[in-house]
């Protein structure tokens, strides 16, 4: 008796365990490395161009404009704007998270959230711009934490005459020649 009174007893006590563990949430999915510490996760709704989206910031919240910071790609009509939107696609698919951190400005004169971003991969999504010659590294203000990285990028793709500082146009779009004084 004394058997099957212990038995009945550690197995509830099992079960009662088995049932509080099952309640705990599951620990929310870590980051993929190169993310920073501090990063919240938004869903990319639609890419605008080279430098902004819409994103999802909060679950089942509305779309916001995004304007990242670091960069700058070309605006529409000129020279590799096409190529620059396209590359930011592959980078950071419609649907997919992506991870945004602030720096001291949150908004910019029109009113965009101001964001460094890094795709699903953990890969920088302005320094990756940059570095392959589809954006200029941009100071905005003072937000400055990673403008030394998108410097170092932009003068290895420059040295390397990667798109934007090939001299050349892509014929991928109607678009204005390059500015030959820059």
């Amino acid at each position: 008796m004394r058997g099957t009174l212990r038995a009945f007893l550690l197995s509830g006590t099992a079960l009662a365990t088995g049932v509080v563990l099952t309640a705990l949430p599951a620990p929310a999915a870590a980051a993929p490395p190169g993310v920073p510490k501090g990063a919240r996760k938004a869903i990319v709704l639609r890419i605008v161009d080279g430098d902004t989206i819409i994103a999802r910031l909060t679950r089942g919240g509305p779309g916001v404009r995004v304007r990242f910071l670091g960069f700058d790609t070309p605006e529409a009509g000129r020279c590799w704007y096409r190529s620059s939107t396209e590359r930011a696609a592959k980078l950071m698919p419609v649907g997919k998270r992506i991870y945004l951190l602030r720096d001291k400005d949150f908004k910019d004169h029109y009113g965009r959230r101001l964001f460094y971003a890094w795709n699903y991969n953990g890969v920088s999504v302005g320094r990756n711009m940059i570095r392959h010659g589809y954006a200029r590294a941009l100071l905005y203000r003072s937000n400055d934490r990673y403008i030394r990285a998108m410097r170092l990028q932009q003068a290895r793709a420059r040295q390397d005459r990667l798109r934007i500082w090939s001299g050349r146009c892509d014929r991928s779009a109607n678009t204005v020649e390059p500015d030959s004084s820059r």
